[in-house]
């Protein structure tokens, strides 16, 4: 009493890791309610890339966050949500591209400095 079908265990397991694909099974469950959740097989995502900050599997990203030291106070199960959000606008607000044009035109300035001091070649 009260625990899941395979098919409907199967269906949990692949709305955690596909969330925006679940209005799509939700429907496909109302046509054919004798046939709800899915098959097991079809449990895990579909595609998954690696990156160095986050898992992405099928439509959503997931982030592990590592907690050095636990707060001292009691606390409820929210209390990361408002890092979460730091994080995000930080890493937004930061121009990775402009970043990464000013590194190569010092790159490039730096080596023609050296390249005209070098023996061999006059300064003008």
């Amino acid at each position: 009493d009260g625990a899941l079908t395979p098919r409907a265990l199967a269906r949990m397991i692949k709305d955690s890791f596909d969330p925006f694909g679940r209005l799509l099974r939700d429907r496909r469950d109302l046509l054919a309610p004798a046939q709800a959740g899915l098959e097991a097989a079809h449990a895990w995502p579909g595609s998954t890339v690696d990156f160095r900050d986050r898992y992405r599997a099928d439509s959503a990203d997931h982030v592990v966050w590592h907690i050095q030291e636990w707060p001292k106070v009691p606390v409820t199960a929210g209390f990361m949500r408002n890092y979460s959000g730091l994080l995000r606008r930080l890493k937004d607000s930061v121009d990775l591209q402009g970043m990464l044009r000013v590194w190569r035109m010092q790159s490039m300035l730096r080596a023609g400095r050296v390249m005209r001091i070098s023996p061999g070649w006059l300064l003008s």
